[in-house]
């Protein structure tokens, strides 16, 4: 049975003082944002609907407030930038300097708060820099469409409420009293779902129950809603359709979303097939999309994938349902090509990953844990930067490899290379090689080198630093497939090329940027967005090195008793350093270095660096 047509009873959800972020609240009448609207040239612009704030006409002027809320100052020089998107020339200071959205999403960072005529516009997750941007973009490229404010009597749950719809709130209130609300940015669509077309099912992804990486594994569910007409009905299934296309800053539903699936059914348990057409499909169904379907046939098809992808076919993304190792062999694909065919690629299309492999350290590193949190970033357009690894092994330097999670030596590294004999133990395996490679444990000697950052930042989660530097948001959200290749190509498209085509270049960091040991290892790793680093994060420009040396027996049975537990690094053998570059010299040259899963044999030595935001991703992260 379909998903989308479970006859399930929906949620009525009532509000209380320990509500999820699905269910909010009236807003309340601070740390407002207030956004400037202009046309978006690809999407036919609607009449504006006033209630939002929206300008009359694209002449308004902008004025930045000097409020602060305190929520402080990120690293980034917002003084300095330079502005010159034509798109944007219409907007205006107050004072009558021509700014562009560039500096209005700055703005966001700096002051909190942008005014438009005198007004004030709502931003539902102010703390959040990352969605606060997205928000204004969605402004900026066409009006809110005015059949998105409604209201109207209906049925829920056999009873009759009033009904009522804004940007930011979906709320449902007998008098002035409100009985249940749900966040439209939860919201993916709508349907009806008798023969009558009255009846309207609502589908809506809620935030996990917590904070931080909990709140990321959202939940579907619906909400059944009974019209008192089919022209009623079909009314809020547009105005909804609508609204969730307006906020993925896409084309209205009279143009089309284009999405690139790539399905491995030999990933994993080859649950690839049934996660896409039971999991998957019904919710793009919903959402419209027009999506082409390619099924890997063969070892290195994602490679192929990756070298052959134009953007000139002119889908919104590529969306993998696979393991990490084919989205990596994707990547590797595509950056082997010409650098200016590359960077097009990159600034145009992000990348997703509905997980059907043994492992999801792609998801659980970038933001979408599960598969009902990629879909939802996925409708929604979520984006967000994302680090890239670069890696050679110096006996093939021709040859360059790249991660998106990270890279292991030692006992990592033996791990992928066992793991293919003891595929048919499925997930289990990795459990069963850890504990083999515990007790019996391979040799690893060696020396590390590597261009730390200095001073070392403070290691913190990044929960606790998601906003500092978040203001390259913007720039995440610039070169828009819908913007069409002319414009993309008229931009200047900045993306560190050294890196990618000699990591850890000496031209690049000279002898008093490296510090070097030796010694013998349980495990190295450089880990860009992997799980297994606590203080990784998607977009810092870094890489983790984590470092577990081997001592006497009793300190190495520490060192895997405290892992166990998640606390390894309390371990006086361990080291978490942020860095730039690294080089790995080991003394066995049968070694191997992990790659996402994939194996890289030696001897090496192997030569990485962190290419920052390389790639944009979908993820609310």
């Amino acid at each position: 049975m379909s998903i989308l047509k479970s006859s399930r009873a929906p949620l009525l959800h009532r509000l209380s003082e320990d509500e999820s972020d699905s269910v909010l609240r009236r807003p309340e009448l601070e740390n407002d944002l207030e956004i400037g609207t202009t046309v978006y040239t690809r999407m036919p612009s609607v009449k504006p609907s006033v209630s939002f704030g929206t300008p009359k006409s694209d002449s308004d002027s902008l004025r930045v407030s000097s409020v602060d809320n305190g929520l402080g100052t990120p690293k980034s020089d917002l003084s300095s930038s330079r502005y010159s998107l034509s798109q944007f020339s219409n907007s205006r200071l107050s004072n009558g300097s021509r700014v562009s959205v560039r500096e209005a999403a700055k703005s966001i960072i700096s002051q909190r708060k942008i005014t438009i005529n005198d007004e004030e516009v709502r931003v539902p997750h102010p703390n959040d820099i990352r969605e606060s941007i997205r928000m204004l973009h969605a402004h900026s490229r066409r009006d809110l469409p005015q059949e998105c404010d409604m209201e109207t009597q209906v049925t829920i749950k056999r009873k009759n409420y009033t009904l009522k719809m804004t940007r930011d709130t979906f709320e449902w209130f007998t008098g002035s009293k409100i009985v249940g609300a749900i966040d439209t940015d939860d919201i993916v669509g709508a349907i009806a779902v008798d023969s009558k077309k009255t009846l309207i099912r609502v589908h809506y992804f809620r935030k996990g129950k917590g904070r931080g990486a909990k709140a990321l594994k959202r939940r579907p569910t619906t909400l059944d809603i009974e019209a008192s007409n089919q022209n009623i009905a079909m009314a809020w299934i547009k105005a909804i359709q609508e609204l969730v296309r307006w906020q993925a800053r896409v084309p209205p539903t009279t143009q089309q979303r284009k999405i690139r699936v790539v399905v491995n059914p030999h990933s994993g348990a080859r649950r690839a097939p049934h996660i896409w057409e039971n999991e998957v499909k019904p919710y793009f169904d919903l959402a419209g999309f027009d999506y082409h379907i390619d099924y890997t046939t063969y070892s290195g098809h994602a490679v192929d994938m990756g070298k052959d992808y134009s953007p000139e076919e002119g889908y919104e993304a590529i969306v993998f349902v696979s393991g990490d190792g084919t989205i990596c062999e994707y990547m590797n694909g595509l950056l082997s090509r010409p650098e200016d065919e590359w960077k097009e690629v990159v600034a145009t299309t992000p990348i997703s990953l509905i997980s059907a492999g043994t492992q999801n350290a792609f998801g659980a590193g970038v933001g979408i844990p599960t598969t009902a949190a990629a879909v939802y970033c996925i409708i929604k357009r979520k984006l967000r930067p994302l680090d890239v690894v670069t890696v050679v092994a110096q006996h093939e330097p021709q040859i360059v490899h790249y991660s998106c999670c990270g890279l292991g030596w030692g006992a990592a590294a033996d791990i992928a290379e066992e793991s293919e004999k003891y595929r048919w133990m499925g997930t289990k395996r990795y459990g069963f090689l850890k504990i083999k490679r515990a007790l019996f444990p391979r040799r690893h000697t060696g020396r590390i080198k590597y261009v730390p950052l200095r001073p070392q930042p403070q290691l913190q989660k990044y929960d606790d630093i998601k906003n500092i530097g978040a203001d390259d948001q913007y720039d995440v959200e610039e070169d828009n497939i819908y913007d069409g290749l002319e414009v993309v190509r008229s931009h200047s498209i900045f993306r560190p090329a050294g890196a990618v085509r000699s990591p850890a270049s000496t031209r690049r960091y000279g002898e008093d940027a490296w510090e070097t040991e030796n010694g013998n290892y349980i495990v190295v790793g450089a880990l860009n967005s992997a799980p297994d680093g606590v203080y990784c994060h998607p977009s810092d420009g870094c890489l983790d090195l984590m470092i577990a040396r081997k001592g006497n027996l009793f300190q190495t049975m520490h060192i895997v008793w405290l892992y166990l537990w998640g606390r390894e690094l309390e371990s006086k053998n361990m080291s978490y350093i942020k860095i730039k570059a690294a080089i790995i010299e080991q003394d066995q040259p049968d070694g191997c270095l992990n790659i996402d899963g994939e194996v890289l044999r030696g001897p090496g030595p192997f030569r990485m660096e962190v290419v920052p935001s390389l790639f944009k991703v979908l993820s609310e992260k």
